[in-house]
């Protein structure tokens, strides 16, 4: 992000086939995330399975998914804390659903003892 200001201002706000230099586009990206879901998908068939990323990407997918639009992103619409837990299942006819968006219910401490 320092070495490239202008750049990272542009793939933030305004662009969805800017790639920075050496990057990739939000549009790649989001296409690159789509293939793997549907990969892992299809070679767990029936099975919950854990996928981790970063959070740019997890927003880029999940504003697709729910129909958000992806840039400039709407205030306030999605905001994502780390090691949030979103929940996504692929229908029988390929399509993705969000079921939870960023839960973080595991993180709160446990309750003191009796």
């Amino acid at each position: 992000m320092s070495q490239y200001p202008e750049e990272y201002k542009i793939f933030k706000t305004v662009e969805n086939d800017f790639a920075p230099p050496g990057g990739e586009s939000r549009n790649q990206m989001l296409k690159r995330a789509l293939k793997a879901l549907d990969q892992i998908a299809d070679e767990n068939p029936g099975g919950v399975v854990v996928v981790v990323s970063h959070g740019s990407l997890i927003l880029t997918l999940l504003r697709h998914l729910m129909g958000v639009q992806l840039v400039p992103p709407p205030p306030a619409v999605l905001d994502l804390a780390n090691l949030g837990v979103s929940r996504l299942c692929r229908r029988p006819d390929g399509r993705w659903v969000v079921h939870s968006v960023g839960d973080v219910g595991h993180l709160q401490p446990p309750p003191p003892p009796a």
